[in-house]
């Protein structure tokens, strides 16, 4: 997986035991880039940000050595600011504060 520094932008290459491993490409995708979701992926997807020059479905692996770019978008940015709300804690432990 490379990346550049001033973009989010990466290229995958699929390999045959890619291929015997992973039956679609969006969990394909989700292992080689952890900090997507399936979610994101599909949204990325659909807005054709991600591309190749072979066919591309979700729910089916292209053939080995294929090349897919993904390209994301930089954020969006906010204008919102947080608050500091007290909150009463009625339960706390390791796992779960409630």
């Amino acid at each position: 997986v490379d990346s550049t520094e001033s973009s989010e932008d990466f290229e995958l290459t699929v390999s045959s035991p890619d291929r015997e491993h992973f039956k679609r490409l969006d969990l394909y995708l989700v292992s080689k880039l952890p900090q997507f979701s399936r979610s994101t992926i599909k949204r990325l997807f659909e807005d054709e940000q991600i591309t190749s020059e072979t066919p591309l479905s979700l729910n089916k692996m292209p053939p080995a050595g294929t090349k897919i770019e993904i390209e994301v978008p930089p954020p969006i940015t906010t204008d919102l600011i947080a608050e500091n709300i007290p909150l009463q804690i009625l339960f706390e432990d390791p796992h779960l504060i409630i």
